[in-house]
């Protein structure tokens, strides 16, 4: 059983805890121990942000690329990077301007408006730091008054 992203992180340990003989993978989650039927997978950032700046550039001809985060951790900044890097080695353009923050983990509503605030001044294709699915599809569901194309949310989940 695979748990994407570190919101797993706690249902990871009890999981491996409760049921010693199913085996469990916690990906991008670096618990202190990791029980014998457990494996944690942390992915280098800057590397899983160059791939998707690289795809989404050739995929989206001319789009205008921006994200919303949380916090301006140093993961954040690395999946950035990548994601910057990927778009411009594929020949595309980005702009540091379009990756705003909300300052909080938890606060979904400022993440919406600024996600909406960005579509309004012209930004195609959206990256997103890690949120569940529902909390991913409630900020597009606020945003689709907007001529929304292409979002791209890492735990390769796609709306």
């Amino acid at each position: 059983i695979i748990l994407p992203g570190v919101l797993f992180a706690d249902a990871f340990l009890e999981a491996c805890t409760k049921y010693p003989d199913v085996n469990f993978i916690a990906i991008d989650c670096n618990p202190e121990t990791v029980p014998q039927n457990g494996a944690a997978i942390v992915f280098d950032k800057s590397q899983a942000g160059f791939l998707a700046g690289y795809a989404a550039a050739l995929e989206l001809d001319d789009a205008s690329f921006g994200g919303v985060f949380g916090k301006s951790d140093e993961a954040a900044l690395e999946l950035i990077s990548g994601f910057m890097q990927g778009i411009e080695q594929a020949g595309g353009r980005s702009n540091a301007a379009n990756f705003r923050f909300v300052d909080s983990r938890t606060s979904y509503p400022k993440g919406q408006q600024l996600a909406a605030t960005l579509f309004e001044e012209g930004v195609t294709c959206l990256l997103t730091g890690s949120l569940t699915p529902k909390q991913k599809k409630d900020i597009l569901l606020k945003i689709v008054f907007h001529v929304v194309k292409n979002v791209i949310m890492p735990n390769m989940i796609y709306l």
